[in-house]
């Protein structure tokens, strides 16, 4: 095992997502950012900027350029399983945001090529590093708060939109084609 920070590459800048990840995996000691990729070149230009990063119009050219530890996909659901097949096939662990796949088969085929090149594919569920749920997680693992039998969480919103998202987001989320099953699967 080294000390040196993981090497992290991000695939896909227009899940909104991304930009809260960003500022924690530029403050983290075990982690650096070290290129991006996505096809829109203000999203290039935005995270070059902000983030000292070189960013790349193919997965190909920031995977010709640099050796990864990881990657973080953040990009439409129809073509996350397309990122992240072209990682695993590199033998480089993914972790994509949810839902992770925009169907069953693509969901599928990332499993099974994870599987066969022994490669950790892990789906991100933001809710789940909130302070709140980190705050639950801890008490009940102490035994603070008795024996759990169920845990339901609900939340909702107005909309993306209504949220502020970014066009980027919002012009994806609402194509059939790049989002599959919808809000159901999300």
């Amino acid at each position: 095992m080294t000390n040196q920070p993981l090497r992290i590459g991000i695939l896909g800048l227009i899940h909104d997502h991304v930009w809260d990840h960003l500022p924690q995996l530029q403050h983290s000691e075990n982690a650096e950012l070290v290129a991006a990729y996505d096809s829109n070149q203000a999203l290039r230009d935005r995270i070059s900027a902000e983030y000292h990063c070189p960013a790349y119009a193919t997965p190909d050219e920031l995977f010709a350029e640099h050796e990864l530890d990881g990657v973080y996909i953040f990009s439409s659901n129809k073509q996350g399983a397309e990122l992240a097949l072209a990682a695993i096939s590199r033998g480089i662990p993914v972790m994509i945001e949810k839902p992770m796949a925009a169907n069953l088969a693509q969901a599928e085929a990332m499993l099974r090529a994870a599987r066969e090149q022994n490669v950790c594919l892990m789906v991100n569920w933001p809710f789940a590093w909130w302070p709140q749920m980190q705050h639950a997680i801890t008490l009940a693992q102490a035994g603070e708060i008795g024996e759990i039998w169920q845990v339901k969480y609900r939340a909702a919103h107005a909309g993306p939109k209504e949220l502020g998202c970014s066009d980027y987001l919002c012009d994806w989320l609402f194509n059939p084609e790049l989002i599959g099953a919808g809000a159901m699967l999300d």
